[in-house]
């Protein structure tokens, strides 16, 4: 059996349709266990009996876990990206409420988003991918006219790292809450604490 690398690194990048086919069908497995195991139950191993391949084939593209999750981060990013306006606004009150909305609602159809937000914000191995995913948002969040004015450079990017990190909890929160009626709730508090946040002079 190969020895994984401790590295989150693919293997190996796939280039022909099958090769793709076969890491599209080990994220798919990645992301089933993810949703019912959470990230402490999540092994190449399980990964490998989901996806019906052998666990050699998943450390061809993937040699541990943290290289997993970091392909379904890179598939989250794609499905936000998409689900999401180029020309947003996140300083218009109608595009700040679609984008955290978007947000929530991928994660309550996709269960393994939540479980990797809950994972990234609770798991020291998953560090470096919270750190870049958040580098990510927050460049998000600058091109979207996050903080335009009143501001010094270091100031607007402090603010909206805080702005991303309350974000995540906010929406991972609601997205877990069953009730209708509170998930709605959180949802309007949301909001409404960063729209005054963002509005906010220093």
């Amino acid at each position: 059996m190969p020895v994984p690398k401790e590295t989150s690194k693919p293997q190996r990048t796939p280039q022909q349709a099958r090769s793709k086919k076969t890491v599209a069908r080990i994220l798919d497995a990645t992301a089933a266990v993810l949703a019912s195991a959470s990230f402490e139950g999540l092994t190449t191993h399980k990964v490998a009996a989901e996806a019906g391949v052998n666990i050699a084939t998943v450390y061809a593209y993937f040699p541990n876990k943290v290289a997993l999750v970091e392909g379904l981060l890179q598939r989250f990013d794609a499905l936000l990206l998409e689900s999401l306006d180029g020309s947003l606004d996140i300083n218009e009150p109608e595009d700040l409420e679609l984008a955290l909305e978007t947000g929530m609602r991928l994660m309550r159809r996709e269960p393994w988003i939540l479980q990797m937000s809950v994972a990234l914000r609770s798991s020291p191995e998953l560090l470096p991918l919270r750190s870049a995913s958040l580098k990510r948002m927050t460049g998000f969040a600058r091109t979207s006219g996050a903080l335009k004015t009143g501001r010094t450079t270091a100031q607007r990017e402090a603010a909206i790292h805080l702005a991303v990190e309350t974000i995540a909890t906010g929406l991972q929160l609601a997205a877990a809450e069953k009730s209708a009626r509170r998930r709605r709730a959180l949802m309007t508090e949301l909001t409404t604490l960063i729209r005054g946040y963002l509005a906010a002079s220093p």
